[in-house]
């Protein structure tokens, strides 16, 4: 038939269709009496059956097969003659291949990693299992495809975007555009993106849709397929889904949240909080790892987890031996049979300084606490003590190396300490001058004041000094009814969660039960808004005393301790609580001293975003500037699995002294940015944020096979699980060519083939009359 149609082509000097184009031949006809309605065809159909009426009476003598004969030759006469008078014309319309789309979810959920490759050689993500398979070389189905349909490509997650019909050959532009795609969705509209296709073919329906997802929608049942299969079944467009992943969902463990000290000393001991995030899972354990960047494992705990997904938490600690920028690893091992394991790790750094904190401590006298206290701070390396014992003789000066005859006068030689510790003093019995620049020390200078009790000096000593506004307790209660025994001391769910009460080895809290009675604590008035109190203990028939208490004030921080009896934990495990507790103590109330200075800070305008949401970062500067030489500050941007990123900010035209940048989204889970060429040391900081796909769009999520099999059945199409896609190419319908508009017309009536015709048939007519002696 081709053949025929290729020489008709050339023997009426018709145009040769182009490359990817069809065509349908039609006969046309003038009607005289087109205008009201009537047709050619019809015209000639009244025309012939007149003339036939007319001949058939005219052979009224003749009998059987001669009668036919005549009459049959007479039609086709009457047929040639009329078709010439009515211009009988070819006309060749040109159409295109009948029209294909194809959808390719990218939400986030399509990068779950449980469909295997094409040739099941290894496993992959969902969506870069459909990149593979409509992107390998040699046997694509897209140029299978191809061949037989119009094909486009469109891609969807919150959108509709079109990847655009190919050219002729022109394959691997499209190719490189679907490999292109990324699995970072924030939702997935599908019955928004099958709507949007149909109305790009209306009037006009594809051959049908095939849809390459896992079906599941992450904006409930309104915009699952389904919703949109009633106008592609009115339509006439059959859709083809494929599920492409597992319908099992798997169980997924999160390393959701690390919290950590980001400054340390030589020698400190380094907690890291870590949060895990459960989901699929029926309880059991988990494994816990630090690791340092070689891949040396540091620490490690086993977590229990909740039997129906939720959260778990654990501490992991590691003890740094020399200073420098020290990167860890925090690892959550596999549960059996978790498939997204990228959110599994976290890598953070911790910044390692070799200085020394100098440690001021004032007493009145040598009291249990100061004797012990003393020993502890002086065999510590990573501390410079020096004392002050008020009542002191010459001769303690002279003999211990820490003493000093009396504090310090000015406030340069306050201010070059990072820790003060107050005794059993009053403020009448200390400089004024001394006292006030403690405040600064503290408010100002970022350091840190601990205040140990006595009977000697009750917090209503402090009243009219510069120390009251940094105490945390006020006034102080009669103690004159208190009968008093030995008492427990009760920590508080403050005390629980607070790096001061890490006293385990493992870096649990301790929850007080462990710790020594107290026979005696300061009564005090009250508590200040805004402190937080850690540990109290009860006296019978009258309120709880606290005697841990901390405050924020200024830059620093404040510890109140409302006994003198700590002394009494050296007893316990050969003096390692005493000894821990107070190391934790004076690095805490210290560590503003470690940080950036006043106003170094890295922020985002957000904590948690959307896959779509521009990420901005802002560094503010303060008072502080980067010199010409400088440059401009770069950003790394590290995640979850150790990928960097860099960013280079700009100068912000709103505010003096701020830096400015705006990244896209660089995937789903916890990133940390941190600045990589501050101008000094000190100004190194970094913060966090998240990137996080809605709830329907977990990587962990099993594909609805009923919504896709159902929305198939609809519309008269198919479902196909992913083991069968590659049959897809020789099961869909034909579909109908699209008439492309242009058109090829050849007169018929006006050729010699069609004199000749008109001439052979009537000296046909004569002949067989001859035959029967009618004329």
């Amino acid at each position: 038939m081709n053949g025929i149609r290729r020489f008709l082509e050339w023997h009426l000097e018709l145009p040769r269709a182009d490359a990817g184009e069809g065509s349908q031949w039609r006969l046309q006809l003038d009607s005289p009496f087109a205008a009201a309605g009537v047709s050619g065809w019809v015209m000639l159909l009244l025309l012939c059956g007149l003339g036939l009426a007319l001949h058939w009476r005219g052979l009224s003598g003749v009998r059987g097969s001669r009668k036919v004969w005549l009459s049959v030759l007479r039609l086709a006469t009457l047929v040639a003659v009329l078709s010439c008078l009515m211009r009988l014309t070819l006309v060749v319309d040109r159409t295109s291949l009948p029209a294909l789309a194809i959808l390719i979810d990218r939400s986030a959920s399509m990068a779950r990693a449980d469909v295997m490759a094409v040739g099941g050689d290894r496993t992959l993500g969902r969506l870069p299992a459909v990149q593979d398979w409509l992107c390998q070389t040699g046997g694509s189905p897209l140029e299978a495809l191809g061949r037989t349909y119009r094909v486009r490509l469109f891609e969807f997650a919150t959108e509709l975007q079109e990847l655009s019909g190919p050219a002729e050959g022109d394959w691997e532009s499209v190719r490189e555009r679907v490999r292109d795609l990324r699995a970072d969705g924030g939702s997935t509209r599908l019955a928004s993106a099958l709507e949007s296709v149909l109305e790009e073919f209306r009037g006009a329906p594809p051959a049908a849709v095939i849809v390459l997802s896992d079906g599941v929608s992450s904006e409930g049942p309104l915009q699952s397929l389904s919703a949109a299969a009633g106008g592609a079944r009115d339509m006439a467009a059959p859709v083809w889904t494929v599920g492409v992943g597992s319908a099992q969902a798997s169980p997924d463990l999160e390393l959701a949240d690390v919290r950590f000290d980001r400054v340390a000393l030589v020698g400190d001991a380094v907690m890291f909080d870590v949060r895990l995030e459960t989901s699929g899972t029926t309880g059991g354990t988990a494994d816990v790892r630090l690791l340092a960047a070689d891949g040396e494992v540091l620490d490690g705990q086993i977590a229990s987890l909740p039997a129906n997904g939720g959260s778990a938490s654990s501490t992991l600690r590691h003890q740094p031996d020399e200073e420098g920028r020290i990167e860890y690893i925090l690892e959550a091992l596999p549960l059996p049979g978790e498939i997204n394991v990228d959110n599994n790790r976290r890598r953070v750094s911790v910044d390692v300084r070799g200085k020394k904190l100098r440690v001021l401590y004032v007493e009145r006298l040598p009291r249990w606490e100061f004797r012990h206290l003393k020993a502890v701070l002086e065999r510590d390396e990573s501390l410079d003590l020096q004392t002050v014992l008020l009542d002191s003789d010459l001769e303690y000066t002279r003999e211990d190396r820490t003493a000093l005859p009396q504090p310090p006068a000015s406030a340069a030689d306050v201010l070059s300490y990072d820790v003060v510790i107050l005794g059993d003093v009053t403020p009448s019995q200390l400089p004024r001058g001394f006292l006030e620049s403690v405040v600064s020390l503290v408010g100002e200078g970022a350091g840190g004041l601990i205040v140990i009790a006595g009977d000697g000096a009750p917090a209503a000593a402090m009243a009219g000094s510069p120390l009251e506004r940094l105490l945390p307790v006020s006034g102080t209660a009669s103690e004159a009814d208190f009968e008093w025994s030995s008492w427990p001391v009760t920590v508080l769910p403050a005390g629980r969660v607070h790096p001061l009460l890490r006293l385990e080895a493992s870096g649990a809290a301790s929850e007080g039960a462990d710790l020594p009675p107290l026979t005696w604590a300061a009564a005090v008035a009250g508590v200040k808004p805004g402190a937080s109190v850690l540990a109290e203990v009860g006296v019978s028939g009258e309120p709880p005393l606290p005697v841990l208490v901390t405050q924020r004030f200024g830059r620093g921080q404040v510890l109140w301790h409302g006994t003198d009896e700590l002394w009494k934990w050296r007893r316990l495990r050969e003096d390692a609580l005493y000894g821990r507790y107070w190391s934790q103590a004076v690095r805490w109330v210290s560590r503003g001293r470690l940080a950036g200075p006043p106003g170094v800070e890295l922020r985002t305008d957000r904590r948690v975003y959307g896959p779509a949401d521009p990420i901005r970062l802002r560094l503010s500067l303060g008072e502080e500037r980067i010199g010409s030489g400088g440059g401009a500050p770069e950003l790394e941007i590290m995640s979850p699995i150790g990928e960097r990123r860099l960013v280079v900010m700009s100068e912000s035209a709103e505010q003096a002294g701020d830096y400015v940048a705006q990244m896209t989204s660089p995937g789903i889970g916890g990133f940390v940015a941190e600045w990589r060429n501050p101008p000094h040391p000190d100004w190194a900081v970094e913060t966090e944020f998240r990137v996080e796909a809605s709830a329907g769009e977990s990587p962990n999520a099993g594909i609805d096979e009923a919504d896709l099999r159902r929305t198939a059945e609809m519309t008269r199409g198919r479902y196909r699980p992913w083991s069968e896609a590659a049959s897809l190419p020789d099961e869909l319908p034909p579909g109908r060519p699209a008439v492309s508009g242009r058109t090829a017309s050849a007169p018929l009536w006006s050729r010699w083939e069609a004199a000749a015709l008109v001439c052979g048939l009537m000296c046909l007519e004569w002949f067989v009359r001859r035959r029967s002696r009618l004329v």
